[in-house]
């Protein structure tokens, strides 16, 4: 019994040490916005781009590359900040995304447009 939950607490202290190393360099620092991330140039691996953990949240309607029920990829990042602003604006009950806009601030909408906008 005593081995059994050493086992499993080596287990869960291997996997949040690979969380938390996978997701160090995720979060941007306060400063940081997506064209000094970028330097306006496209992302290599959109695996690394910082927006791709906040918008972990979409991914289930909108798909992990944005060509899910309402395609966001390569759509220009401009236009899905404004859509989500305005989503921000509105009565949460009205609608699913209203209610997921409200949860981000500006700077990580801005992040999720940009890395939707690169895929």
């Amino acid at each position: 019994m005593k081995l059994n939950a050493a086992v499993k607490g080596v287990g869960t202290l291997l996997c949040l040490s690979l969380l938390t190393l996978s997701c160090r360099d995720v979060v941007p620092e306060a400063n940081q916005t997506p064209a000094s991330l970028t330097g306006g140039a496209r992302l290599a691996a959109t695996d690394d781009h910082p927006g791709k953990l906040l918008a972990a949240n979409c991914f289930q309607c909108h798909g992990t590359n944005g060509t899910g029920m309402e395609h966001l990829a390569g759509k220009p990042a401009s236009e899905i900040v404004n859509e989500m602003l305005e989503m921000q604006a509105k009565n949460p009950r009205a609608d699913i995304m209203n209610v997921h806009a409200k949860a981000y601030t500006t700077e990580e909408i801005k992040l999720i447009a940009d890395f939707f906008s690169k895929q």
